[in-house]
């Protein structure tokens, strides 16, 4: 079944006769301004219906052909399916001929016819000499091998020919996909008497129906759909590939203006950065320099904005090249739409290509990733193109949104592409970001590496602090570390005591010699009693950071109670105390300094560290000069003596 509905546009020099040909078509006078008429040329685009020979539905969009008008003939030319192509029999190939043949070249529009118009107007050898001038025009293009129909709007000979090879080149246009999102480029609009603001396009893709809620892009209006018109008929919806006129409710006349997008919501967004794959025209007059100031043309809009190559200067004649278009206002694009770029001034059709990623990043110049990236975006699959947008996320990872913009689809894409990845194993979801399997494995390596390099140079030290720890990654955000820490946990790669990490082993190895240090100060410490030496005076023939970290293990054993950073007691001894306190509180309610002080055989410089240890600990409460039992202290004197 053949596909119903087709766009075919026209292109070719002023006054060749391309509305006159459409009027022969259709019956329809395109001119439908004063001034087109009062002045026989097109200034604006014409629109007409065709039913082809096989049933098909064509919509004609006539295009003028006055240099000064290629930007209105470039707002008709997105989106046509079929290029009916003038050349007047009387004149031949000219300016706009050539001008209008890169354009639908640039656009890979998918085929055409070449009418040869006036042909009443030249004899036969004439006409053999502009065909083989407009065969030699259309070498090397989608045109090569376009039919060449003679044909005259005056007596009507050639109309059953152009409409036969119309019809050919309409049977073998690919059907537009339906399951899209929306997107229709605005290229008029206007207002209607009981039906408010119209607006009119090709539906590029998707469907919109009476009822629709629907986006305005850039300008970011709500709008409903009041009516769907197709070709002139009210129709419950519209197809993709259609002619399509639509009432909007919520939007005025004031608000719009050619070059803007209807779309469904969330389906896209507009851009300031686009990055593109761009050829210059072998015909351009000099190579384009890096920066320069050029014109993006995409569906029906103008946008002027700056192009920056990605891997050079400038780029030459005939060349193509990756690069990035700074734009002075935001455009809307999907990926694989063709563009035309017109150098700023004068103005004149450069080249053109396709887009890449639509709202990209700015990117540094000769960055081999971006360039990697981008020509994985030319020609690999989406789901490779997903995978490589989540590697360069790196260790902050990439969240969908994101996501899907890095890699140049849309967000239900996105996601399902995602999930089938995850399901994989490529990816990971970690909270609201994506990380790549090799970037969470790299990172899982990196934290089990900086915790062996941190025992190396402190062996007599249990571990790291996750504090610590966590500040020698403080680029990578706090759920992919904890997720990265866990795992290693739950492979058993890392150990943990309290808020210490320790990798590979979980028991700390002591040389003889350090033992031995370990068995003297535990044993110098019970004997002193509470009359400890100072950190400084303990670590005096062995070095403070060695004694530290040996008391830091008779600390972690319950071994030695830290009770300042200069003072350290066996944990007997402080026992001992808390016995000789609780004893003494129960008796007499209240203690001083001096009590206990004296119940401890010790001076002020040892009584006031260890009572302030045991308020910190609960077992007592200070008031004023005075210590009572806490509350706590009370239940455990009470579960003590039983």
């Amino acid at each position: 079944m053949p596909r119903r509905h087709v766009v075919i546009g026209t292109a070719g020099h002023i006054d060749h006769g391309k509305t006159a040909l459409v009027k022969l078509l259709t019956d329809v006078d395109t001119d439908r301004l004063k001034e087109e008429k009062e002045r026989g040329i097109s200034i604006d685009l014409g629109f007409a219906h065709l039913r082809l020979p096989s049933g098909i539905d064509a919509g004609i969009v006539d295009v003028p052909g006055h240099e000064r008008f290629v930007k209105t003939m470039l707002a008709g030319a997105g989106g046509i399916d079929v290029v009916l192509f003038v050349v007047a029999a009387d004149e031949g190939v000219m300016p706009q001929t050539s001008e209008h043949l890169e354009i639908v070249n640039i656009l890979q529009v998918n085929g055409g016819v070449i009418a040869l118009t006036k042909s009443d107007l030249a004899d036969e050898a004439w006409l053999d000499m502009v065909r083989a001038d407009v065969k030699s025009l259309v070498k090397g293009t989608i045109l090569q091998n376009a039919p060449i129909v003679p044909v005259s709007s005056v007596s009507g000979s050639g109309r059953r020919e152009i409409l036969t090879a119309l019809d050919e080149a309409a049977l073998n246009v690919k059907e537009k996909p339906t399951g899209q999102f929306a997107r229709l480029p605005v290229d008029r609009v206007f207002t209607v008497e009981g039906f408010g603001t119209v607006v009119t396009g090709t539906l590029w893709s998707g469907r919109i129906a009476v009822g629709d809620s629907l986006d305005i892009l850039p300008a970011g209006k709500k709008v409903r759909v009041r009516n769907v018109q197709v070709f002139g008929d009210d129709m419950k919806e519209a197809l993709p590939g259609q002619r399509v006129a639509l009432a909007l409710h919520g939007v005025s006349r004031e608000e719009l203006d050619r070059g803007y997008w209807v779309v469904t919501p969330g389906a896209t967004s507009p851009g300031f950065m686009v990055d593109v794959r761009f050829e210059l025209l072998e015909e351009a007059s000099r190579p384009l320099k890096n920066r320069s100031r050029v014109r993006f043309h995409l569906g029906a809009s103008e946008v002027i904005g700056r192009i920056y190559f990605l891997d050079r200067e400038e780029l030459q004649p005939g060349e193509g090249a990756f690069a990035q278009l700074r734009l002075e206002s935001p455009a809307v694009s999907v990926e694989g739409d063709r563009f035309v770029l017109r150098s700023y001034s004068p103005q004149v059709t450069i080249g053109g290509g396709s887009v890449l990623v639509p709202n990209a990043s700015k990117h540094r110049k000769k960055d081999s990733g971006v360039i990697d990236f981008l020509a994985l975006v030319e020609e690999g699959s989406p789901l490779e193109r997903i995978e490589h947008a989540v590697c360069a996320g790196g260790k902050k990872g990439v969240g969908l949104s994101a996501l899907a913009r890095e890699a140049g689809v849309d967000l239900k894409q996105a996601e399902k592409l995602a999930g089938e990845l995850t399901a994989r194993g490529r990816i990971l979801k970690v909270g609201d970001s994506l990380v790549h399997a090799g970037t969470f494995s790299s990172l899982k390596t990196e934290i089990g590496q900086h915790l062996r390099d941190y025992q190396r140079l402190h062996r007599l030290r249990w571990g790291m602090t996750r504090g610590e720890l966590r500040k020698r990654f403080d680029a990578v955000t706090g759920e992919l570390f904890s997720a990265a820490v866990d795992s290693l946990v739950e492979e058993g790669k890392l150990f943990k005591k309290e808020d210490r990490y320790r990798a590979d082993s979980q028991e700390l190895a002591l040389t003889p010699e350090e033992a031995g240090l370990k068995a003297a100060i535990e044993k110098k410490l019970l004997e002193v009693g509470f009359g400890v030496p100072l950190l400084k005076e303990l670590a005096s023939s062995e070095g403070i950071e060695k004694v530290t970290d040996i008391l830091g293990i008779l600390v972690e054993e319950g071994v030695v109670v830290k009770v300042t950073s200069e003072l350290y007691f066996h944990s007997a001894n402080v026992k001992r105390a808390e016995e000789l306190l609780k004893s003494f509180l129960s008796k007499n309610g209240k203690m001083q300094v001096t009590d206990f002080k004296n119940l401890i055989k010790s001076t002020r410089k040892y009584a006031v560290p260890l009572l302030e240890h045991f308020d910190r600990k609960g077992v007592t409460k200070r008031q004023g000069d005075t210590r009572i039992l806490s509350g706590k202290g009370i239940r455990e004197q009470i579960r003590e003596q039983g």
